[in-house]
C-alpha cells in the first residue's frame, strides 16, 4: 500500500513559519550537546549568540572548562579562556561540540529542506552542504526542542536544547529587492 504525503503541505508550512520567525531576529540557544567520535563521548552544555560578526560560543558544564568561549565568524573560529585566545582548525569529516550550535543555527535559516515528518512534533532534516545533515525537532509551539548534526551519513552531535529565544536585530534582513507587486 502506497504511503501518502498529505500531511506534508501542513509540515513544510510549519517549517516555513518556524524559518520566518528567524528573519530580522538574533538568536540566543542552549543546549546539551553531545558528541560521538568512534567509542568516545563528550557531553557539554553550551550557549551560542548570535552577533554581528559571527556566533559567541560559550562552554556552561562541565565545570573543568566552564568559562572557556569561542567566537565562530565565516567559518573561522578562535577559542578564548582568560586572556588566551587559539585558532580552532575544524575538520572536514567531523563536527567540533562547539561548532554545533553555530551550524544547527546556520541549517535552520539557510539549509535546504529534504524531508519533514511527524514524530513528538515536527522533525525536519535540513541540507546545509553535501556532506551533513542536520535535523530539528520542533514542539507544538515550534520552538526547537532538539536537534542532530550528521557528517558523511553518519549522526556525531546530539544536542538536547533547554533554552531558545530570538530577539529583534537587523542581523539577518533580507536583501531580496522585488517585494512583489509590479515588478518583473
Amino acid at each position: 500500500m502506497p504511503l501518502s504525503a498529505c500531511g506534508a503541505g501542513r509540515e513544510e508550512a510549519r517549517f516555513d513559519a518556524f524559518r520566518d520567525s528567524l528573519t530580522d531576529a538574533a538568536v540566543t540557544v542552549t543546549a546539551e550537546v553531545t558528541a560521538r567520535d568512534g567509542e568516545d563521548v563528550t557531553a557539554f552544555t553550551l550557549s551560542c549568540t548570535e552577533t554581528d560578526a559571527g556566533c559567541d560560543i560559550e562552554v556552561l558544564a562541565p565545570e573543568e572548562i566552564q568559562g572557556v568561549r569561542a567566537h565562530l565568524a565565516s567559518g573561522e573560529a578562535q577559542m578564548q579562556f582568560d586572556d588566551l585566545i587559539l585558532p580552532m582548525p575544524q575538520a572536514e569529516d567531523a563536527v567540533s561540540p562547539l561548532m554545533a550550535l553555530p551550524m544547527v543555527l546556520s541549517a535552520a535559516r539557510t539549509g535546504h529542506l529534504d524531508l519533514v515528518w511527524q514524530e513528538d512534533g515536527l522533525v525536519c532534516q535540513l541540507v546545509p552542504d553535501d556532506d551533513s545533515a542536520v535535523r530539528i525537532y520542533l514542539n507544538e509551539d515550534n520552538v526547537p526542542t532538539a536537534a542532530e548534526v550528521d557528517v558523511g551519513g553518519h549522526t556525531c552531535v546530539f544536542c538536547t536544547i533547554t533554552a531558545w529565544s530570538t530577539e529583534k536585530s537587523d542581523l539577518h534582513e533580507s536583501n531580496d529587492t522585488n517585494l512583489g507587486g509590479d515588478q518583473p
